[in-house]
């Protein structure tokens, strides 16, 4: 009864620290510069590039997800006012070329296998 009961405390305090690292993880970009110097956080912030939703839409392999992209690429290839920059998108292509089978040196092998 004794393990049982401290292992019940065990997953108890784990929980609590992955629901606080959650929540810092999550908030951690809406805190004011004085908490981040007051606690010693990261004052680099990441800057996001425009391309950064469709490239995640990607990775989640979600079939709604994948037609939005694609259509999304088919849009802004056309010539028009919004353009399709590959410059400023870091795997884009990479992605969409491994959604039909095609990988760049094992990148994301694994994760379509």
């Amino acid at each position: 009864m004794g393990a049982d009961l401290l292992f019940l405390i065990v997953d108890i305090l784990w929980m609590g620290f992955a629901l606080y690292y959650a929540v810092c993880l999550i908030l951690q970009p809406y805190f004011s510069d004085a908490v981040r110097q007051t606690y010693s956080l990261s004052q680099d912030l990441l800057k996001p590039s425009e391309y950064d939703k469709l490239e995640k839409s990607l990775l989640s392999g979600l079939p709604n997800e994948v037609d939005f992209v694609v259509n999304v690429c088919t849009l802004l290839s056309n010539e028009s006012r919004h353009v399709l920059t590959l410059k400023k998108s870091h795997q884009l292509v990479d992605l969409l070329l491994a959604h039909i089978g095609i990988f760049s040196e094992g990148k994301y092998f694994i994760m379509f296998d």
